[in-house]
């Protein structure tokens, strides 16, 4: 009953050494070094001895190369069995379904089964797609190529993810996008335009259409918002100073006026509010300064609003395609501002 025993567990240890075993255990190689032997028996050769050193990441990069030189089952199915240990579900159901296919009639069932076990592992973690679109369209999804339309196989996709299919036939593009969960199926159909220009390759900006000679060239029209911007300012200013002479004015007549009528005489300074009298000077003489201040800064402000006007129309008329630019500048006795209509 031991007996037995110890010989089942030795037996079903072994099954599952097997079924984790890589595909090339199995698999028939030349002898190394033999005479003849190419680059790709040899990158698959170094890609099972990182495999059994546990270096998958490794052995995946040996198959690859291995396989883009020889498309054959065994490499295919050593390379999608390590893709899935590294759980690189899609490529690795993409390898394994491309070993099965093309296994050979009279090879091992055993063998067969066990690839069989891993696709399906690989495929219960993706999504398979098929692609309808124009024949002889080149077919990719995320910017990888899968194939020349119509796709003979369907193509795997991670699941829970919007995935961007793309279609170029010559010069013509379609796009289109695809999204399933775990295990399922889902097809996609793109309609290429006729027509439609192929987007440019990452990295290239794409063509500019040319610019006609004069469109858009004319002088900027900025100088002349800022010149009249500050002509506005300087009129504000010198409307303000002026306010405040006559402020000033009316403060020097209020103090003459309350001296007269109080009897006092201011030369020589003689009655009781003779002391007002330097008052009515100092008032007086302030009230001209501000007045010669607001004179000036409402002149300079003026002639700076009008050359500012002045240049706003001559650049908008330099350029027959600018759009015409009207900007007023305003001032009353109350306040003061501008208005400018037009886009640009």
């Amino acid at each position: 009953m031991n007996l037995s025993r110890t010989l089942l567990l030795a037996l079903t240890a072994g099954l599952l050494l097997a079924a984790e075993a890589p595909f090339h255990l199995a698999v028939a190689q030349p002898p190394s070094g033999a005479a003849g032997e190419d680059q790709a028996d040899l990158l698959f050769r170094e890609g099972n001895a990182d495999y059994d050193r546990g270096d998958f990441p490794a052995a995946v990069d040996k198959y690859a190369a291995a396989f883009a030189l020889k498309k054959t089952h065994d490499i295919a199915a050593n390379l999608g069995a390590t893709e899935l240990k590294l759980r690189k579900h899609a490529e690795a159901a993409r390898h394994l379904a491309y070993a099965l296919k093309n296994f050979p009639p009279s090879g091992d069932e055993k063998k067969r089964a066990g690839l069989k076990a891993r696709y399906e592992e690989a495929r219960a973690q993706v999504v398979a797609v098929s692609v309808a679109t124009e024949a002889g369209a080149e077919v990719s999804i995320g910017g990888v190529s899968v194939g020349t339309a119509p796709l003979a196989e369907e193509a795997f996709v991670a699941a829970g993810q919007d995935h961007v299919v793309e279609a170029r036939l010559g010069d013509r593009v379609g796009t289109n996008k695809v999204r399933g969960g775990a295990g399922e199926s889902a097809k996609v159909e793109i309609a290429i335009p006729a027509g439609s220009a192929a987007a440019p390759p990452p990295g290239v900006p794409p063509t500019q259409p040319p610019v006609e000679e004069g469109a858009g060239g004319g002088p900027p029209l900025w100088p002349g918002f800022v010149i009249g911007g500050v002509g506005v300012a300087g009129l504000g200013v010198g409307l303000g100073l002026f306010l405040a002479g006559e402020g000033a004015s009316g403060d020097a007549e209020d103090l003459a006026a309350g001296i007269n009528e109080s009897g006092t005489t201011c030369d020589p300074p003689r009655g009781p509010r003779a002391a007002d009298c330097s008052a009515v000077g100092e008032e007086t003489s302030a009230a001209s300064s501000l007045h010669l201040g607001g004179g000036l800064a409402m002149g300079v402000g003026a002639a700076m609003a009008v050359g500012g006007a002045v240049y706003l129309i001559w650049a908008s008329s330099a350029d027959e395609e600018a759009d015409a630019a009207k900007w007023q500048p305003w001032v009353s006795a109350e306040s003061f501002g501008s208005s400018v209509r037009g886009s640009f």
